[in-house]
């Protein structure tokens, strides 16, 4: 990948909590700004501030009992492993601490720069992103637009 080519941290969320995901990150982002969104599980790699600043990321939060997503693209501002000190992050996540390994700093992304699962490959095998989504339970994928 070119150094000037954005790149997307795809995250894809579970019904764990029975939350609207997007949407609490989405009421955060409108009252402070940007938002800190807690990643579950096994941590993730750092982000470089280079990386940063041409990474989006995208979460993904399933639609019921379907095979299909909500998707949302933010802009990526920060990268910590420690709960942030400005308690800019969905108030329910009070309640599970223990599950967050990673925190993401994020802001809104305007329109233009909205992306579709369907545009997305992954990078490390080039495979579409839908595909990769069916096939492996990752909760993660670092992903590139597919070539026009």
């Amino acid at each position: 990948m070119a150094a000037t080519e954005m790149r997307y941290l795809v995250v894809r969320v579970s019904n764990i909590d029975q939350r609207d995901v997007i949407d609490e990150l989405t009421k955060v982002l409108a009252s402070e700004g940007h938002v800190w969104f807690g990643k579950y599980g096994q941590p993730m790699s750092p982000v470089s501030r280079t990386e940063g600043e041409r990474t989006r990321v995208v979460i993904l939060q399933p639609r019921n009992a379907s095979s299909s997503y909500l998707v949302k693209t933010f802009r990526f501002t920060a990268y910590s492993r420690h709960a942030p000190m400005d308690h800019a992050y969905p108030a329910y996540y009070s309640e599970v601490w223990s599950r967050i390994k990673t925190w993401l700093r994020l802001e809104d992304a305007p329109p233009a720069e909205q992306v579709a699962i369907g545009d997305l490959t992954v990078s490390s095998s080039g495979s579409a992103l839908k595909e990769s989504l069916r096939s492996s339970s990752r909760s993660h994928f670092v992903c590139e637009l597919r070539p026009s």
